[in-house]
């Protein structure tokens, strides 16, 4: 029994991450059944309610998005660094396609009185802004970043540029969007770079 219930999991969350990017949370739950192959009785012996699967299915996204960015960001020693973290973003489209962030997309399409829901989109997005206030806070102890610097305002506003050119990628099917304004945000950063000492 527990290895048909571990079995009918792993299927709904496959099903139901493919289908919520790509047609959003509000899907009727019997598609995602559907595609997974698997009755109401064994969706409800795993899951008490559809804001469950929601829940699971926003983490495991980002479970996704940060095993591929933290390579990445993690690399970051010096200004000059900051293409590598470029290259990451821009390779996000490898996870998402050009069908916007699958977190985002569930952000806006659930409900906000479904509270497990928004409480798991809210834990991904805080999880993705950790990684990168983190990040940037070591690029300003280095000295890379002035003393005004504020790392988790600039992740913010880099979260906000990154969700924004993701749906408009979607929107239109062009990376490009995703480039301009990611480019966008690098030189906003610029202007909080510290002058090398003399």
């Amino acid at each position: 029994m527990e290895k048909a219930t571990d079995n009918n999991r792993h299927m709904l969350l496959n099903a139901a991450c493919r289908l919520f990017h790509t047609h959003g949370s509000s899907i009727p739950l019997h598609e995602v059944l559907r595609a997974a192959e698997v009755s109401e009785a064994q969706f409800h012996q795993v899951y008490q309610s559809k804001d469950e699967l929601i829940a699971e299915v926003a983490e495991r996204q980002m479970d996704r998005i940060l095993a591929h960015l933290e390579p990445f960001v993690s690399k970051m020693e010096k200004w000059e660094d900051l293409g590598i973290w470029r290259e990451g973003i821009m390779r996000l489209t490898e996870i998402t396609g050009l069908m916007g962030c699958p977190v985002g997309i569930i952000a806006m399409d659930a409900s906000p009185s479904s509270e497990r829901a928004m409480q798991s989109v809210q834990r991904a997005l805080t999880r993705f802004a950790r990684l990168h206030v983190k990040a940037l806070g070591k690029l300003k102890d280095r000295g890379v970043f002035v003393e005004t610097f504020e790392p988790r305002r600039a992740v913010q506003f880099a979260g906000a540029v990154i969700q924004g050119a993701l749906l408009l990628s979607r929107a239109y099917q062009d990376q490009r969007y995703l480039e301009r304004n990611f480019g966008t945000f690098l030189s906003y950063l610029e202007t909080f770079r510290a002058k090398p000492a003399a």
